[in-house]
């Protein structure tokens, strides 16, 4: 009698510590139950429809002349701050795994003025390493520029934020915004 009460024991301490441990996780996010609604099937639908490949040119300045690559990039009819932040990102890791910048660089966001003729990017740090010249930051910035203007996307002015707050740098003014045509066209 005394074994078969020690086993009753055992089994319910045993299923209150798993009950326990389940809610422990469920509780603190550890476990997520998430149930397909029909709303979200609709809607991942329509995004779907509004998505095509486009063939984009990454335009960067190195040794002294201005080089290009071709690449396929997902491109939203719709939605140009997206296009944008997707667009910088991929040139971002492109410029890094071509050893052009030396630290990662991600766009947080892009935001567009109401009649969609300035954008507003924000960087989750300093694109510029301190040691780097003022001509190397300017043209890394044209060459942001560049392969933005290509994409033709309908902007005249871009304002660099870091952390939502005005880029701020030695040698460059970031305090007004950029023309999208870069300031190369007024030297050249």
């Amino acid at each position: 009698m005394n074994q078969y009460y020690f086993y009753h024991i055992a089994i319910a301490c045993l299923a209150s510590l798993c009950i326990g441990i389940f809610l422990f996780a469920y509780l603190n996010g550890y476990i997520i139950f998430k149930y397909p609604s029909y709303k979200t099937d609709i809607k991942t639908y329509k995004q779907q429809l509004d998505v095509t490949r486009k063939v984009i040119t990454f335009h960067y300045w190195h040794n002294q002349k201005w080089h290009t690559e071709k690449t396929e990039l997902i491109w939203h009819s719709n939605d140009i701050g997206q296009n944008i932040t997707y667009l910088l990102n991929s040139w971002f890791t492109w410029l890094e795994e071509e050893h052009m910048i030396t630290k990662k660089i991600t766009v947080q966001t892009v935001l567009l003025s109401t009649d969609t003729q300035h954008a507003y990017i924000s960087f989750d740090r300093n694109p510029f390493d301190k040691q780097q010249s003022t001509y190397n930051k300017w043209m890394l910035i044209e060459s942001l520029l560049k392969t933005i203007r290509e994409v033709n996307v309908s902007l005249n002015h871009i304002t660099f934020l870091v952390h939502h707050q005005p880029l701020k740098d030695i040698h460059l003014d970031f305090t007004n915004p950029w023309p999208i045509h870069g300031f190369l066209a007024s030297y050249s």
